[in-house]
């Protein structure tokens, strides 16, 4: 009779434990134990779905910059900002660069960065370019930057190659000179 008590008691226990860990409060239970690793991205508040615009900025200068935050949220690795070519970066608005670094002991803190756009003078267009924000524990951020370029006016000027500016035929040279820059300058 004993070992047949032993036996209802073990079969007891495990039925018990089957309709236990089946329930959706212990799920909940455990599911709330977890850490949420998240990005969280400040500013503007369209920010993911317009992007940030910089007015128009010269060849080789820089645009002002504009500021967002990002905050993690359970966060014990570094996060990762970068940003495509023609744009720059900054944690402090004065040191500029294309990649920064926020630590993971600061990495939960809500961290201020600047974005300028800075066009060389190879950039003959506007540009448009993303900033990735990243995380090992949490999913990516990244949105739009878009800058737009002043371009300078094309000027031509006509020119006179060893030509005789007193006589006839030579006047009559400059005016046909002229006449074919000034269609041209129209198209």
């Amino acid at each position: 009779m004993f070992r047949n008590m032993k036996l209802a008691y073990t079969v007891f226990v495990l039925a018990f434990l089957i309709v236990s860990c089946g329930s959706d409060n212990d799920d909940d239970i455990i599911k709330q134990d977890l850490p949420e690793y998240k990005l969280i991205l400040g500013g503007q508040d369209d920010l993911l779905s317009t992007g940030m615009s910089f007015p128009n900025t010269d060849p080789n200068a820089v645009s002002i910059s504009k500021p967002f935050t990002i905050k993690g949220e359970d966060l014990t690795t570094d996060v990762t900002i970068s940003i495509s070519n023609h744009f720059q970066l900054s944690l402090n608005n004065t040191n500029f660069t294309n990649t920064i670094t926020i630590a993971a002991n600061q990495s939960n803190n809500q961290t201020t960065v600047y974005v300028r756009y800075s066009p060389d003078e190879t950039v003959k267009t506007d540009v448009d370019g993303v900033v990735t924000i990243t995380n090992n524990q949490a999913e990516n951020i990244s949105f739009t930057v878009k800058g737009k370029t002043t371009l300078g006016n094309i000027i031509n000027y006509l020119t006179f190659d060893k030509e005789r500016l007193a006589n006839g035929a030579a006047i009559n040279s400059i005016q046909e000179k002229l006449l074919r820059y000034m269609m041209m300058s129209q198209i």
